[in-house]
């Protein structure tokens, strides 16, 4: 799959799972966002806006994956992070997509992903190549309640039409 194919894909994907799709320029280079949020009672009454960043770029390594990872934290933060704490959470899942993604690369997404305060990341590496995705598998520590939504996302995005 080319990274053109990919970008249509998801964006599609996103579409069709409720997001609201946005093309942007992030520091790191173009990407798509999507946006949802979604209020639950078994969240403890919470509402958790997520946004979904994909991109793809030329190589997907550890330090361009942490990139977009901050990128895409920063951006839900800016957006919708303000009451953070306030029965409100923002969850950022960014997607980088890539011909070729080193180990490290893998090896980050697949250890349990870092969190702040009243925020929650979910980064996953693609490879276009063959076609696989990477990402961690185990339940969130700190956010669990949310975890299998997240995943169901992801999931949603991921797959191929």
């Amino acid at each position: 799959m080319t990274p053109d194919e990919f970008l249509a894909a998801t964006t599609a994907n996103l579409k069709a799972d409720g997001n609201t799709v946005t093309a942007v320029d992030l520091p790191s280079g173009p990407a798509t966002i999507g946006y949802q949020g979604k209020f639950r009672w078994l969240w403890f009454a919470t509402k958790l806006n997520l946004f979904t960043v994909v991109a793809t770029r030329p190589e997907a390594t550890a330090d361009g994956l942490a990139g977009l990872v901050s990128e895409s934290i920063g951006y839900a933060k800016q957006a919708k992070g303000r009451l953070r704490g306030l029965q409100t959470g923002v969850a950022a899942m960014p997607i980088l997509a890539s011909t070729v993604v080193s180990a490290d690369a893998k090896a980050s997404v697949k250890a349990r992903p870092a969190r702040g305060f009243a925020a929650i990341l979910m980064p996953a590496v693609v490879d276009l190549s063959t076609g696989e995705a990477f990402y961690h598998e185990g339940r969130l520590v700190l956010g669990g309640v949310y975890t299998k939504w997240l995943r169901e996302r992801m999931m949603r995005v991921l797959t191929r039409s």
